[in-house]
């Protein structure tokens, strides 16, 4: 982590007070912080332990563990500080900084943006309905190219995990690709006020978290807040031209799409970055060309889906952004591959397992189903378990998933959760199951059959990640090894 000053990293924030330990105790001003945690358990010596407070977790019950494991600093909440005098007493005759506020969740917010205001480097954000990890390895396959490179881990996308990466940030570092994720309006917001993107990007727009955004509308402007705090700072945002939302951006942002500030990616000749030729190849991946800036560059990756082409432009329109030149993006992205649980494909014999088991929105749904439709002379299966926050969208969504599956002449639909009940009334023949074990006994008896018969099987598992769908792909893996 890149150092910064305990007194400086608070000094606008109203409420914020800092209890200096009794005599010997270091001054505020000179307190130089290296080690930044919310996590007990971990190495603190030198640190600053900021107490978070969950559904079922309290840190602040943690706080003198922290300073027995070497912590100098502890953020604590105001309610917490009034009403455990004696600890804070232990804690200030142990030397240790107490800082109070209304919010330690800000409070490892502001710790992140004094971490931010010290990185020399640029730093790329993303966000978007679905397709966000996918653009942002891509991203950042292509700016190891260039330099070094921090980027979000796993699910580290919300307002504790945006803070977390940041708090990664070395003076070696080139490039941070931080993925902020969203359910509601103004989630984006909190965490851009840390990240200080110079270019931000949405992937798309569509039907996910619909039941905390409210409406399209809500996905719309709950997106945005990502492109208006960019150009707040004078900075770039890129959307997709082929959105049903492009012309809206143009209205809302014209401004900025005069000064070429407001960018696309698509198969438009106007976009930033074009996708064209988009193909399947005859090994199984795809195929497709990218164009900037009159360059071209011709793509075959061995990744599954079609709209991977898309997400390669939105990657490459990013990475540019922020000072990659075009051949690094040829560099990078010929490294690219499916990731676990996200369209990855693992052959068994003549079955193939699709894992997409990772999470569900309803456009990744349908990206799938695509996906799973592109083998030809192979008997397909869909294994898919309810899409989750889908607020009052959910029950046509779900009808729709069934209508997308039999006119993708998909051979066989599975499904699991109270939802997807609905998809099977749109499918004629579909099963539905109220238990995995049962889904996977029905599932091996098919698949057993049809391979017995000679035929390729193809199955695709899709849910959301509360429906456990990997108890579907580690049963086959296990039973076809």
């Amino acid at each position: 982590m890149i150092p910064f000053a305990l007194g400086k990293a608070f000094e606008r924030e109203a409420g914020v007070e800092f209890i200096c330990p009794d005599k010997a105790g270091r001054r505020l001003e000179d307190m130089q912080i290296s080690r930044v945690s919310t996590d007990s358990r971990a190495e603190l010596e030198g640190a600053l332990f900021i107490a978070l407070k969950g559904g079922n977790f309290d840190g602040h019950d943690f706080v003198e563990a922290a300073a027995d494991k070497g912590a100098i600093a502890a953020g604590v909440s105001q309610e917490w500080y009034a009403s455990h005098p004696e600890v804070v007493k232990r804690l200030r005759e142990r030397k240790v900084m107490v800082i109070t506020c209304a919010d330690t969740l800000r409070l490892l917010g502001l710790t992140a943006l004094a971490v931010r205001n010290e990185f020399q480097g640029k730093v790329a954000a993303l966000s978007g309905s679905c397709g966000k990890t996918t653009v942002k390895e891509m991203c950042a396959a292509i700016l190891k190219q260039c330099g070094n490179v921090l980027y979000t881990q796993g699910n580290f996308n919300n307002d504790v995990g945006v803070p977390l990466t940041l708090l990664r940030l070395e003076s070696s570092h080139d490039f941070a690709v931080i993925e902020q994720g969203a359910s509601h309006l103004h989630d984006l917001e909190r965490t851009c006020e840390f990240v200080c993107s110079d270019a931000a990007l949405i992937t798309n727009v569509g039907q996910a978290h619909i039941e905390g955004f409210g409406s399209a509308e809500g996905v719309y402007r709950g997106k945005s807040e990502l492109l208006t705090d960019a150009f707040a700072r004078g900075k770039v945002g890129i959307v997709p031209s082929d959105s049903p939302w492009y012309e809206r951006w143009c209205t809302d942002f014209a401004k900025e799409k005069a000064q070429r500030r407001l960018l696309s990616f698509g198969s438009h000749d106007f976009d930033f970055v074009k996708v064209s030729n988009i193909a399947q190849s005859p090994q199984g991946g795809i195929c497709f060309t990218l164009t900037h800036a009159g360059q071209s560059l011709d793509f075959e990756l061995a990744m599954l889906g079609l709209h991977n082409a898309y997400n390669a432009a939105a990657a490459a329109a990013l990475a540019l952004s922020v000072g990659a030149d075009f051949a690094a993006v040829g560099r990078g992205l010929s490294a690219c591959r499916n990731m676990q649980g996200r369209l990855q494909l693992i052959q068994r014999g003549n079955l193939a397992l699709i894992d997409d088991a990772y999470n569900a929105s309803f456009d990744a749904v349908i990206a799938g189903i695509r996906t799973l439709a592109s083998f030809k002379d192979s008997f397909k299966v869909l294994v898919f378990g309810d899409m989750g926050e889908l607020g009052a969208a959910k029950e046509n969504l779900h009808r729709k998933v069934g209508e997308a599956a039999a006119s993708s002449q998909v051979d066989a639909m599975y499904c699991i959760g109270p939802l997807s009940e609905l998809s099977c009334s749109a499918f004629a023949g579909s099963r539905h199951f109220a238990a995995h074990a049962d889904l996977n006994a029905a599932l091996a008896e098919l698949i057993d059959a049809k391979l017995a018969a000679g035929q390729q099987v193809v199955v695709l598992v899709k849910g959301s990640h509360s429906m456990q769908m990997h108890q579907v792909n580690d049963f086959l893996l296990q039973r076809y090894h």
